[in-house]
Protein backbone atom coordinates (compact mmCIF):
# COMPACT_ATOMS: atom_id res chain seq x y z
CA UNK A 1 0.00 0.00 0.00
CA UNK A 2 0.98 3.60 -1.22
CA UNK A 3 0.64 6.14 1.58
CA UNK A 4 1.20 10.11 1.52
CA UNK A 5 1.55 12.14 4.50
CA UNK A 6 1.38 15.68 3.69
CA UNK A 7 2.30 18.56 6.22
CA UNK A 8 4.80 19.91 8.64
CA UNK A 9 6.15 23.26 9.21
CA UNK A 10 6.89 22.45 12.54
CA UNK A 11 8.30 19.22 14.49
CA UNK A 12 4.99 19.02 16.23
CA UNK A 13 3.16 18.15 12.95
CA UNK A 14 6.09 16.54 11.25
CA UNK A 15 7.45 13.36 14.15
CA UNK A 16 3.98 12.72 14.63
CA UNK A 17 3.73 11.87 11.07
CA UNK A 18 7.08 10.26 10.81
CA UNK A 19 5.80 8.28 13.79
CA UNK A 20 2.71 6.80 12.11
CA UNK A 21 4.75 6.63 8.63
CA UNK A 22 7.11 3.93 10.87
CA UNK A 23 4.78 2.25 12.11
CA UNK A 24 2.79 1.52 8.24
CA UNK A 25 6.08 0.64 6.81
CA UNK A 26 6.46 -2.15 9.39
CA UNK A 27 3.51 -3.34 9.69
CA UNK A 28 3.20 -5.16 5.97
CA UNK A 29 6.39 -5.62 3.97
CA UNK A 30 6.29 -3.17 0.57
CA UNK A 31 4.26 -0.53 2.47
CA UNK A 32 5.52 2.96 0.99
CA UNK A 33 5.31 6.49 2.01
CA UNK A 34 6.18 10.08 0.59
CA UNK A 35 5.70 13.08 2.50
CA UNK A 36 4.41 16.23 0.66
CA UNK A 37 5.86 19.93 2.96
CA UNK A 38 7.57 22.62 1.83
CA UNK A 39 10.97 23.04 1.36
CA UNK A 40 10.58 26.11 3.85
CA UNK A 41 9.32 24.24 6.90
CA UNK A 42 11.28 21.49 9.20
CA UNK A 43 10.65 18.67 7.09
CA UNK A 44 13.14 20.11 4.36
CA UNK A 45 15.96 19.78 7.09
CA UNK A 46 14.95 16.72 8.61
CA UNK A 47 13.61 14.34 5.54
CA UNK A 48 16.16 14.39 3.31
CA UNK A 49 18.59 11.76 3.10
CA UNK A 50 16.19 9.70 5.46
CA UNK A 51 14.09 6.73 5.16
CA UNK A 52 11.62 8.66 3.56
CA UNK A 53 11.35 10.59 0.68
CA UNK A 54 9.68 14.23 0.11
CA UNK A 55 8.39 16.28 -2.51
CA UNK A 56 7.31 19.70 -2.33
CA UNK A 57 4.66 22.30 -2.83
CA UNK A 58 4.73 25.66 -3.04
CA UNK A 59 2.15 26.22 -0.52
CA UNK A 60 2.30 29.65 2.15
CA UNK A 61 1.31 29.91 5.85
CA UNK A 62 -1.88 32.00 6.46
CA UNK A 63 -1.91 32.12 10.09
CA UNK A 64 0.11 34.45 11.28
CA UNK A 65 0.80 36.73 8.60
CA UNK A 66 0.09 40.53 7.85
CA UNK A 67 -2.59 40.98 5.51
CA UNK A 68 -0.64 41.17 2.22
CA UNK A 69 1.32 37.29 2.96
CA UNK A 70 -2.12 36.33 3.36
CA UNK A 71 -3.43 37.25 0.33
CA UNK A 72 -0.25 36.14 -1.17
CA UNK A 73 -0.87 32.78 0.53
CA UNK A 74 -4.57 32.46 -0.59
CA UNK A 75 -3.59 33.95 -3.93
CA UNK A 76 -1.12 30.57 -4.19
CA UNK A 77 -3.20 28.13 -3.05
CA UNK A 78 -4.15 26.79 -6.68
CA UNK A 79 -0.68 26.77 -7.71
CA UNK A 80 0.20 24.31 -4.20
CA UNK A 81 -3.14 22.41 -5.19
CA UNK A 82 -1.66 21.74 -9.21
CA UNK A 83 1.35 20.81 -7.76
CA UNK A 84 0.06 18.34 -4.93
CA UNK A 85 -2.31 16.84 -7.53
CA UNK A 86 0.65 16.46 -10.06
CA UNK A 87 2.45 14.80 -7.16
CA UNK A 88 -0.17 12.40 -6.42
CA UNK A 89 -1.18 11.21 -10.04
CA UNK A 90 2.58 10.21 -9.78
CA UNK A 91 2.99 8.04 -6.57
CA UNK A 92 -0.42 7.24 -7.11
CA UNK A 93 -1.33 6.23 -3.30
CA UNK A 94 -4.09 4.34 -1.08
CA UNK A 95 -4.62 7.16 1.14
CA UNK A 96 -3.39 10.63 1.75
CA UNK A 97 -2.83 11.57 5.77
CA UNK A 98 -2.91 15.09 6.51
CA UNK A 99 -1.02 15.99 9.88
CA UNK A 100 -1.12 19.85 9.62
CA UNK A 101 0.56 22.53 8.71
CA UNK A 102 0.24 24.90 5.69
CA UNK A 103 1.07 22.27 3.19
CA UNK A 104 -1.44 19.76 4.34
CA UNK A 105 -4.36 21.75 3.00
CA UNK A 106 -3.70 21.89 -1.12
CA UNK A 107 -2.77 18.24 -0.28
CA UNK A 108 -6.07 17.16 0.77
CA UNK A 109 -7.89 19.52 -1.31
CA UNK A 110 -5.88 17.82 -4.32
CA UNK A 111 -6.75 14.28 -2.92
CA UNK A 112 -10.11 15.34 -2.68
CA UNK A 113 -10.03 16.55 -5.91
CA UNK A 114 -8.64 13.34 -7.30
CA UNK A 115 -11.02 11.19 -5.36
CA UNK A 116 -8.54 9.48 -3.61
CA UNK A 117 -9.33 8.23 0.08
CA UNK A 118 -8.38 10.92 2.75
CA UNK A 119 -7.43 11.33 6.70
CA UNK A 120 -6.58 13.97 9.05
CA UNK A 121 -4.42 13.34 12.05
CA UNK A 122 -4.65 16.11 14.84
CA UNK A 123 -2.36 16.12 17.79
CA UNK A 124 -3.23 18.58 19.66
CA UNK A 125 -6.59 19.10 22.03
CA UNK A 126 -7.65 22.16 20.27
CA UNK A 127 -7.21 21.67 16.69
CA UNK A 128 -5.34 24.29 14.03
CA UNK A 129 -6.55 26.24 11.32
CA UNK A 130 -5.73 23.69 9.05
CA UNK A 131 -7.58 20.20 10.49
CA UNK A 132 -10.70 22.35 11.19
CA UNK A 133 -10.92 22.92 7.24
CA UNK A 134 -9.97 19.98 6.14
CA UNK A 135 -12.21 18.23 8.09
CA UNK A 136 -15.04 18.67 5.64
CA UNK A 137 -13.26 17.36 3.04
CA UNK A 138 -11.84 14.14 5.27
CA UNK A 139 -13.23 10.69 5.26
CA UNK A 140 -11.41 10.08 8.68
CA UNK A 141 -10.34 11.69 11.45
CA UNK A 142 -8.08 10.49 14.08
CA UNK A 143 -7.88 12.59 17.13
CA UNK A 144 -5.48 11.98 20.14
CA UNK A 145 -7.42 13.21 23.11
CA UNK A 146 -10.80 12.64 23.32
CA UNK A 147 -11.40 16.58 24.14
CA UNK A 148 -10.80 16.95 20.61
CA UNK A 149 -14.13 15.04 19.69
CA UNK A 150 -15.83 18.44 19.96
CA UNK A 151 -14.28 19.73 16.90
CA UNK A 152 -14.58 17.45 14.27
CA UNK A 153 -17.82 15.53 13.17
CA UNK A 154 -18.80 12.53 15.49
CA UNK A 155 -19.01 9.80 12.41
CA UNK A 156 -15.77 10.35 11.13
CA UNK A 157 -13.80 10.65 14.01
CA UNK A 158 -11.52 8.40 16.36
CA UNK A 159 -9.68 8.28 19.18
CA UNK A 160 -6.28 6.52 18.53
CA UNK A 161 -3.77 8.49 20.81
CA UNK A 162 -0.87 10.11 19.53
Amino acid sequence: MRCVIAGGGTGGHLFPGMAIAEAFVEREKGNEVLFIGTDKGIEAKVLPGGKFPLKTIQAKPIQGKSLLEKLKAVGGLPMAISEACSILREFQPQLVLGVGGYASGPTLLAAFLLGRKRAIQEQNVMPGMTNRILKWFSQRIFVSFDEAKKYFPEKKTIVTGN
